[in-house]
C-alpha cells in the first residue's frame, strides 16, 4: 500500500512539474515570436534516428535565467525540455538589455530560427548542447537600418 502512495505521488508531482514548465515556457515562447537562432548542435537528434521521438526526461536541460525566470526557479536556474536562449534587445531609448532563459520545445524550433524581419532590434541564440550552454551565447544587435535618405546639398 505505501509503495502504491509513494507512486501516485510521485508521478502526480512529476504532471506537476511538467504542466508548470509546459505553461512558462509557451509564455516566453509567445514573447519571443519574431526572433532568429544561432543552432548548436541538438543531442535530440544525436541520440536517436528517428525524427518524431517522444521527449523523455532524460532529454531535461537546465539553462541560466536573467530576467526571464519563472517563479520556482533557484539560482538562476530554470529547467526546460526544449532549448535554453540568450537574447539581446534594444528598447527605447536606445538601452540594451541581455536576457537568457528556457523556451519549451513545443515551438522552439520556430522560435530559434532565423527570420531577420523582425521590427525591433533584436538577437536570439539557442542551444541544447549541454545544460547552461547558454552561458556561452553572445548574441549581437544586428546593424542600424536608416531609412536610404543620406544628408546631401541643397538644390536649387
Amino acid at each position: 500500500m505505501s509503495l502504491s502512495l509513494s507512486l501516485s505521488l510521485s508521478l502526480s508531482l512529476s504532471l506537476s512539474l511538467s504542466l508548470s514548465l509546459s505553461v512558462t515556457a509557451n509564455m516566453l515562447d509567445t514573447m519571443l515570436l519574431r526572433n532568429g537562432w544561432k543552432h548548436g548542435s541538438e543531442r535530440r537528434t544525436d541520440e536517436s534516428n528517428s525524427s518524431t521521438d517522444t521527449v523523455f526526461p532524460q532529454n531535461i536541460l537546465l539553462c541560466h535565467c536573467n530576467h526571464h525566470c519563472p517563479e520556482n526557479s533557484v539560482n538562476n536556474t530554470c529547467i526546460t525540455n526544449g532549448y535554453c536562449f540568450t537574447m539581446v534587445e534594444e528598447e527605447e531609448g536606445g538601452v540594451v538589455v541581455l536576457t537568457a532563459g528556457c523556451l519549451g520545445l513545443a515551438g522552439s524550433e520556430f522560435q530559434c530560427r532565423d527570420t531577420g524581419k523582425a521590427r525591433s532590434r533584436r538577437a536570439l541564440e539557442c542551444c541544447t548542447d549541454q545544460d547552461y550552454c547558454n552561458r556561452d551565447l553572445h548574441p549581437t544587435l544586428p546593424p542600424l537600418v536608416t531609412s536610404g535618405m543620406t544628408p546631401g546639398p541643397a538644390h536649387d
